[in-house]
């Protein structure tokens, strides 16, 4: 996002980023990480947390019963400001999966319908794409943009149109995962979120070994196997 190219209301971004500039002006800085501090930038100017989004039901459970009750607020469907922007669970401003969870037992407060992507909650180190094309639109950032209104120049494949790039070129697309060319036009991988190393769909009596065992796994990787059984 380029903030001179923007047109919204200032007063928008001025009064989140007071506020967020007081909250992080009273902490020792070093004690935030990265992933924490962008997070709350997307705070200060205007983002909410991605599973507040009023469709997020069609995209996560909450597990109210594992979240203290003083803390139920959090996970409140308020927020409805997609913009023609997908839901995105690796979205900075996602919560975790056993975000808030009582200390006594540890579990989940946030699964995912498709059992696949449960992996992916909280595992934003950096604004996604999503998050990228939200703020632009959010800011109105390619009002300027000549070529918005030529149906040839539209950004294909849920591409947006940003208005700048950092090298110089004007209101260039920019492209999702698994998308490239100018206009986004050609799709290399159908899928926005990266896969796991393993695992995949069980509907039949089967075993499953450790992957690549006795070799070690890579610290961090993930494995991901949805069993379905028959009614």
């Amino acid at each position: 996002m380029h903030v001179s190219w923007c047109i919204a209301s200032l007063q928008l971004l001025l009064r989140n980023f007071n506020r967020f500039m007081k909250n992080i002006s009273s902490k020792n800085l070093i004690f935030y990480q990265v992933p924490v501090i962008v997070h709350e930038i997307g705070h200060a100017i205007g983002m909410y947390h991605e599973q507040s989004r009023l469709d997020r039901d069609g995209y996560v459970n909450i597990l109210w019963n594992n979240i203290p009750p003083g803390m139920t607020s959090q996970f409140s469907s308020n927020m409805d400001y997609p913009r023609g922007v997908e839901y995105d669970y690796t979205s900075i401003m996602h919560y975790s999966s056993m975000a808030f969870t009582k200390q006594l037992f540890q579990k989940n407060t946030i699964v995912t319908k498709n059992p696949h992507y449960q992996r992916l909650l909280g595992s934003g180190r950096v604004i996604s794409f999503r998050d990228a094309k939200l703020a632009n639109k959010m800011y109105s950032c390619s009002a300027f943009c000549p070529n918005l209104l030529n149906e040839t120049q539209q950004c294909q494949n849920s591409g947006y149109m940003a208005p700048y790039n950092g090298d110089g070129k004007p209101c260039p697309c920019i492209c999702p995962p698994g998308a490239t060319g100018e206009f986004c036009e050609t799709v290399v991988n159908e899928e926005y979120y990266s896969p796991p190393i393993c695992g995949g769909n069980v509907t039949e009596e089967t075993t499953i070994q450790t992957p690549n065992y006795p070799k070690r796994e890579i610290p961090n990787d993930s494995c991901s196997w949805w069993i379905q059984v028959r009614a």
